[in-house]
């Protein structure tokens, strides 16, 4: 894996992890880790949320989708986590279509 791809992957793993926690009030994410997932050569992050005494495991990668969880992790936790996925990217996507409009914009007004 080249040190640019690495940076890369932690940079969006860790705005994913920030929007995460600030979103998701009702488990507390106790720590995190990066790893590295071999067959894809990318870092991967694992979650560790917990409420009570009980604590789950959700694994994450920079694409935005869930790679892993523990077999009893709880749906309001999982569905929390998608739609927080989901709304990081979207707002990714909204931002580049409108840089690309800004730039169809200016090029129509230079001619």
């Amino acid at each position: 894996m080249k040190n640019q791809d690495m940076i890369w992957d932690i940079d969006v793993l860790d705005e994913y992890t920030e929007s995460l926690e600030g979103m998701i009030s009702n488990f507390a994410l106790e720590k995190y880790e990066n790893l590295h997932d071999e067959d894809n050569d990318r870092i991967v992050r694992a979650l560790f949320w917990g409420r009570g005494d009980k604590t789950y495991r959700i694994v994450i990668c920079p694409k935005g989708a869930i790679q892993y969880l523990d077999k009893k992790t709880p749906v309001s936790l999982i569905t929390q986590i998608s739609n927080c996925l989901i709304e990081l990217i979207w707002g990714c996507y909204e931002g580049a279509l409108m840089d690309n409009k800004d730039e169809t914009i200016l090029t129509e007004k230079d001619k």
